[in-house]
């Protein structure tokens, strides 16, 4: 069973080591064991993937929309008003969230950025990079982004993106 983890404001995720945030559960009968959502998320498929007998296919767990912006500083300043929450894990992008819906912001760069991203969060990126790989297409990573994620990703004919990634240790 689990339970929220209620005021621990520097508990951090025992299966994947980021920090705990708003959503993350502690299990009741060893309340030291903290778990994130994205962990959480992972853990639920694996059951699933288990009861459905599909032990081998990737499961899509949630998507998230992607923003290029010319400048971030006043990205944040407007998604804040907007009514988000927003976090900057570095200057060039930041995170909003409302309601459980996710809208990253990223600084073009001048770097071939694409006509559009779609996020594609899976429980497990690795599987997916082989399965794409399989079909004949083009896939870049996955490896460590350095907050406890794995993520590659794709272009498409039009110059689209499609990012995916799954928490770390998932291979």
């Amino acid at each position: 069973m689990v339970g929220n983890v209620g005021g621990v404001a520097d508990a951090v995720c025992t299966c994947c080591g980021t920090p705990a945030d708003g959503r993350a559960v502690r299990l009741l009968s060893h309340p030291e064991v903290v778990i994130c959502s994205p962990c959480l998320d992972w853990l639920v498929s694996q059951r699933e993937r288990r009861i459905a007998g599909h032990g081998s296919a990737v499961r899509v767990l949630g998507t998230e929309s992607v923003l290029v912006v010319e400048d971030v500083a006043r990205a944040v300043d407007h998604y804040r008003r907007l009514g988000f929450a927003v976090s900057t894990p570095d200057a060039g992008a930041a995170v909003a969230e409302r309601d459980g819906q996710v809208v990253r912001l990223v600084h073009h760069g001048g770097n071939g950025d694409a006509a559009a991203v779609l996020v594609l969060r899976v429980d497990d990126a690795d599987q997916l990079a082989s399965s794409w790989r399989l079909a004949g297409l083009e896939v870049h990573g996955p490896e460590e982004v350095g907050d406890g994620t794995r993520a590659g990703w794709h272009r498409d004919a039009d110059g689209n993106v499609l990012r995916f990634t799954s928490p770390s240790g998932r291979r």
